[in-house]
């Protein structure tokens, strides 16, 4: 198969992760020098940014390893972590976190996002549901 996900220099990694920062950092700076853009809309707009970046990751990576399951197996332990990716090139295991820990990562921006709701919008019931909903959905993907 062609894709090789996994590999990526340090150079591109460093690029990918600025073109992420600014494209989070734009929307929060776009709604300070907008007068008629409230910042929580802005700050609710960059973690929207960052929430699909991350799941879209953890997507794609959990797609690309189901696809090389036959060549490349994953083992998962009992409990969250450690998780052992099967390389077939020099025949040993290697860690694979970067899918989990980017679906949990979303979840952490969410769960932010969750407790700045229930500061900046009336009714804060509000912010207090999805907080609680998020928790749920981090204790399902946990289980």
């Amino acid at each position: 198969m062609f894709l090789r996900v996994g590999y990526m220099t340090p150079v591109w990694k460093m690029i990918n992760w600025g073109i992420v920062g600014a494209l989070v950092l734009f929307s929060g700076i776009y709604s300070v020098i907008k007068d008629d853009f409230p910042i929580y809309w802005g700050i609710s707009l960059g973690m929207a940014t960052l929430f699909v970046i991350l799941w879209s990751y953890a997507i794609f990576h959990t797609i690309v390893d189901m696809m090389e399951i036959e060549k490349r197996p994953i083992w998962y332990s009992t409990s969250l972590f450690p998780i052992y990716k099967f390389n077939p090139d020099n025949n040993g295991l290697e860690d694979h976190y970067a899918p989990t820990v980017a679906l949990f990562s979303g979840l952490f921006v969410l769960l932010i996002w969750g407790f700045l709701t229930n500061i900046m919008v009336s009714p804060s019931w509000l912010g207090v549901a999805i907080t609680i909903g998020i928790e749920l959905v981090v204790m399902v993907a946990t289980i």
